[in-house]
């Protein structure tokens, strides 16, 4: 069977309890559709949690996941970016970037999405290998052998006093600026930082996208208890979902789960 039609997927979003919109977005790129040229690209997932006035989050997010799109533009060195991942993290990097000054531009010609930007967290998978692409305080996880790793990190101020020892994790939890972001896309004209990374990727692993609607209302170990006890991909989202609604549910909660089989 083909790797990129082999891979179950499955993307949910939810209000949450007291927001009047929802400003998460997401995207999966279908391995199916010949518009996108996934067998020398790879299979594209992300999240995006927007912020902003009235309905610009969700301007915000939408246009962040439909500006990644543009990673599988054709160009001439297809063969080399299939050989070697580093051309692929390069050219997600690029698509970033414009994807910032386009969002950015918007809202300079649109007072009333002036501010506006999103998080945005960004997975691609290959047969051989998985490509991080990250801004903000979204999230992405890997489930490898019943064990649950953080790939990425938080760009937000807590997560910086904590990296420079100001804060424990347990204070940080309940810091009144613990959503205090240090980027975004779409904010600056230009980004200062995005992270990247590039791992092997093994038969049976479990890649996880999230907002911070989930992992601020459910812990690390309530979300490798529940992908340990759900391997059906579609069960696994509706529990979590409903276990970050019962302990608050105080934003849009957004997920996906990518499963490569075994």
């Amino acid at each position: 069977m083909n790797f990129y039609s082999s891979i179950k997927s499955h993307g949910k979003t939810d209000i949450g309890l007291f927001r009047e919109n929802n400003e998460d977005g997401y995207l999966i790129v279908d391995p199916g559709n010949e518009a996108y040229d996934v067998s020398h690209r790879g299979l594209l997932f992300a999240v995006a949690d927007g912020m902003g006035g009235h309905a610009a989050g969700e301007v915000a997010s939408k246009m962040a996941c439909e500006g990644l799109l543009q990673y599988y533009e054709p160009n001439i060195d297809q063969e080399t970016e299939s050989s070697d991942p580093v051309f692929k993290l390069k050219r997600l990097r690029r698509v970033i970037h414009k994807t910032n000054e386009e969002i950015y531009r918007y809202a300079q010609t649109h007072p009333e999405f002036s501010g506006m930007g999103t998080t945005l967290s960004v997975l691609i998978l290959s047969p051989e290998n998985a490509i991080i692409g990250h801004v903000g305080d979204s999230r992405i996880y890997r489930f490898r052998n019943r064990k649950l790793k953080l790939l990425t990190v938080d760009h937000t101020e807590v997560q910086a006093m904590i990296d420079s020892g100001r804060l424990t994790p347990d204070e940080a939890a309940v810091h009144p600026f613990r959503h205090a972001l240090l980027q975004a896309v779409g904010t600056m004209a230009e980004l200062e930082t995005i992270d990247t990374g590039i791992e092997s990727v093994q038969p049976g692993d479990i890649y996880l996208l999230s907002t911070d609607g989930l992992h601020d209302s459910i812990s690390d170990e309530d979300i490798e208890r529940t992908l340990r006890e759900n391997r059906d991909i579609h069960i696994a989202s509706d529990r979590l979902i409903d276990l970050s609604l019962k302990k608050g549910g105080r934003d849009n909660i957004t997920l996906i789960i990518a499963a490569i089989p075994l």
